[in-house]
């Protein structure tokens, strides 16, 4: 969870750590009538709301290496 305005940033730093093809859930607007959840890839994910200022939760899948 992070502030709204930093949904953009907070992505695409992501990607850069982690790289395109990390897997996300993000939950954004929960409880209001413009809720919305996506999931996938943060290379999908990102254009589908950059440069939006929505309220969010976000949770990365890290599977461990054997």
């Amino acid at each position: 969870m992070d502030t709204p305005y930093r949904l953009t940033k907070l992505l695409s730093e992501i990607k850069q750590i982690f790289g395109d093809h990390q897997d996300i859930l993000l939950a954004c607007d929960l409880t209001l009538r413009k809720e919305a959840i996506f999931r996938g890839q943060v290379k999908d994910v990102l254009p589908k709301v950059s440069g939006q200022k929505r309220e969010f939760m976000l949770i990365l899948n890290r599977q461990q290496k054997n």
